[in-house]
């Protein structure tokens, strides 16, 4: 599958989202064209416009689940600023500079591994939410 590759730097609009949302879709499309698909988004307003409701009728096989309001759990930057926070517990600093040092090198330091490690963490923490949901629920 080509790999999606869509970076902006700043903040994002709506027309942004519905850019990447709209590549999102064509690629997995593309690349999972009989399978059904499950796009997961956090209740963020441009996730719920009415474009990508619009967007989604096109795509009969792929539906879009939206996580519970406050579940930091279901985020793998959450999950890794989770992990950096215990780390830190390891160590006394004497100043805020050495604070900072030690969670510059401990965030930018981890390895492949390591944050793949906080994607599965998440996929876990939502299968085992949406599990105890009752499915039909879920795509009506």
């Amino acid at each position: 599958m080509e790999l999606l590759r869509f970076f902006y730097g700043g903040g994002t609009s709506n027309e942004v989202f519905e850019e990447y949302f709209t590549e999102l879709l064509r690629t997995l499309r593309s690349a999972y064209k009989e399978k059904k698909l499950v796009i997961v988004m956090d209740n963020l307003r441009s996730h719920k416009s009415s474009f990508i409701w619009k967007v989604m009728t096109h795509y009969p096989n792929t539906h879009v689940l939206y996580t519970p309001a406050q579940t930091p759990q279901f985020s793998p930057i959450e999950n890794m600023f989770g992990y950096t926070k215990t780390k830190l517990k390891e160590f006394m600093f004497n100043s805020k500079e050495e604070l900072t040092i030690k969670v510059i090198s401990l965030m930018f330091g981890y390895n492949k591994s390591r944050i793949m490690s906080f994607f599965r963490k998440t996929l876990s923490n939502m299968v085992e939410f949406w599990t105890k949901l009752d499915k039909d629920r879920l795509f009506n």
